[in-house]
C-alpha cells in the first residue's frame, strides 16, 4: 500500500498472490456458488488437520472467532474475561458483545509481550468466566502452559487467541490449540489472508457445534446442505448471527495454506 501524507513508506502489509490462488478464487466465481459451501468444508478440514485437532469453523472475522468462544465458554451477563493489557480492541469487545466486563491483565514486559500468569491469577475473581491468552504479532504470546494451568485449576476457560499465529507452537503444541477454543485471523495484514475471516479451532464437540449453528443465524442446516439436497428444510433453533465465510475467501485461504510455513519464513 503507498504511504500519503508524511507517514514514512513502510507498507501495512505486503500480500502476494501466486497464480494458483487466483485461478483458486475464479474457480469458485465459475462455478456459481459464492456463499458458504464445499470449499469452506473444504478449508475447515485441512486446517482442523494443520493444527492437529478435531474442529475447525471458519468464520467471518477473528472477532465473531473470539465473540462465539467466549459464548461457547458460557460468557454472559455480569461475568468477566481477562484479557491482555497489550492487544487488539476486539479481545475486550467481544467480551463486551457477551454481557461481559474485559478486565486488563499486565503482560511480562516490553521484552515479551506475554500475558503475565501472576497478574492473570491476581485479577480473577467469582466472576472470571475465562481467560484470553492473546498471541500478538505472531509471538508465542501468553505463557499458555501457565496461563491454562491457572484457569484449568479454577474452572476457568482460557480462550487461546491466536489471531497472529496460524503456524507457531509452543514445545511442539501449537497455538491455537491449548484451551477450550482458539481464534484466528485471516484479515488483510495477517500470514494467512484473505482480505476478511476467521476460524474458531477446538477439541470439544460442543463448542464446535455452536459455533457451527451461531455463526449462521442459528440454523439447523446451510443453503448447500439444502441445494445438494442434504436436507429439504431448515429450523431456527436460537438466536445466531451471520458471521459465515464466503466460499472466495475459503478457497483463497484453502490455497494459500499448502505454503503457509514457506511464507511464514519468508516473513519472519
Amino acid at each position: 500500500m503507498p504511504a500519503t501524507g508524511t507517514f514514512p513508506e513502510i507498507p501495512l502489509f505486503d500480500l502476494r498472490l501466486d497464480p494458483e490462488d487466483v485461478e483458486a478464487v475464479m474457480e469458485v466465481l465459475r462455478s456459481g456458488w459464492l456463499t458458504m459451501g464445499p470449499r469452506t468444508a473444504a478449508f475447515e478440514e485441512a486446517f482442523a488437520a494443520h493444527l492437529g485437532v478435531k474442529h475447525a469453523v471458519a468464520v467471518s472475522s477473528c472477532t465473531a472467532a473470539l465473540h462465539l468462544s467466549y459464548l461457547a465458554a458460557g460468557v454472559g451477563p455480569g461475568d468477566e474475561v481477562i484479557v491482555p493489557s497489550v492487544t487488539f480492541a476486539a479481545t475486550a469487545a467481544a467480551a463486551i458483545y457477551c454481557g461481559a466486563t474485559p478486565i486488563f491483565a499486565d503482560i511480562l514486559g516490553p521484552h515479551d509481550l506475554s500475558l503475565d500468569p501472576a497478574d492473570v491469577e491476581a485479577r480473577i475473581t467469582d466472576r472470571t468466566r475465562a481467560v484470553d491468552g492473546g498471541a500478538l504479532r505472531r509471538l508465542p504470546g501468553a505463557d499458555s502452559r501457565a496461563s491454562g494451568a491457572c484457569a484449568k485449576t479454577r474452572g476457568i476457560a482460557l480462550i487461546d487467541d491466536a489471531a497472529h499465529a496460524p503456524d507457531a507452537d509452543v514445545d511442539g503444541r501449537m497455538l491455537g490449540t491449548w484451551g477450550l477454543a482458539g481464534a484466528f485471523s485471516f484479515f488483510s495484514n495477517k500470514v494467512l489472508a484473505c482480505g476478511e475471516g476467521g476460524l474458531v479451532a477446538t477439541d470439544d464437540d460442543e463448542v464446535a457445534s455452536l459455533a457451527r449453528s451461531l455463526r449462521s443465524q442459528g440454523m439447523s442446516s446451510g443453503s448447500w446442505s439444502r441445494f445438494t439436497g442434504a436436507t429439504d428444510s431448515y429450523d431456527a433453533v436460537g438466536l445466531g448471527y451471520n458471521y459465515r465465510l464466503d466460499e472466495p475467501r475459503a478457497a483463497l485461504l484453502l490455497s494459500r495454506l499448502k505454503r503457509l510455513e514457506r511464507d511464514c519464513r519468508a516473513a519472519a
